[in-house]
């Protein structure tokens, strides 16, 4: 079951991992010089089927320190998710200097849940778009794994799906990518959905 916003006990943080979906860089040149940016997407996922993204922009980072934005993952190495590696690190703490922290910050904000079919697919086959993006996704057997590309087998595989196929057409930019993903994810039935919605009864094809 998906957990209780409304539980202020219950710790959101507790038990998710984060990953880097993509860090891009612009720069616009005005008569002042040049203002440097970075758009950082995040995703997070507890393994259990709750999945959450965001994007946040912000200066630069020293390159020297995107390596220790990259990890962002284990929380009990510091309180705001970032693994310390140097004193000199600490200067990228603050989310609005830091896009990827400001986008992990936020990705708890926008959780999804994802009912997985005996917890290592999904029920159904599914096919979403997302602007010129296009997502398939298919169910496999258990012994299959994942056949899919690096941006979709980040977001599954932290929703907790083990063994899933997936196309994707058109536009591979990871931001629609992510968005025709997750929208894919939201359009999944459950055996109960199906039930309600027609008014009759799911049994596994064996009884018949």
């Amino acid at each position: 079951m998906p957990p209780d916003p409304n539980n202020d006990v219950y710790d959101f943080r507790e038990g998710f991992d984060t990953r880097l979906i993509y860090m891009n860089r612009t720069c616009k040149v005005t008569k002042g010089g040049q203002v440097v940016k970075y758009t950082a997407m995040v995703a997070c996922g507890n393994y259990n089927g709750v999945i959450g993204f965001a994007k946040a922009k912000g200066p630069i980072v020293p390159i020297a320190l995107q390596k220790d934005i990259i990890q962002l993952m284990p929380h009990d190495a510091h309180p705001m998710g970032v693994l310390v590696n140097s004193m000199s690190a600490l200067s990228i703490f603050h989310p609005d200097a830091n896009p990827a922290l400001r986008a992990y910050e936020k990705c708890f904000q926008n959780l999804h849940y994802v009912e997985r079919h005996e917890e290592h697919t999904i029920a159904h086959a599914v096919q979403t778009s997302y602007k010129k993006t296009k997502v398939y996704l298919w169910p496999a057997r258990t012994t299959t794994g994942m056949k899919v590309g690096r941006t979709v087998e980040s977001i599954l595989h932290l929703v907790g799906l083990k063994n899933v196929k997936s196309k994707v057409i058109g536009s591979r930019n990871p931001h629609n990518t992510v968005k025709a993903v997750f929208k894919a994810l939201n359009a999944i039935e459950t055996p109960r959905d199906v039930q309600e919605k027609f008014g009759r009864i799911v049994v596994e094809k064996y009884l018949l």
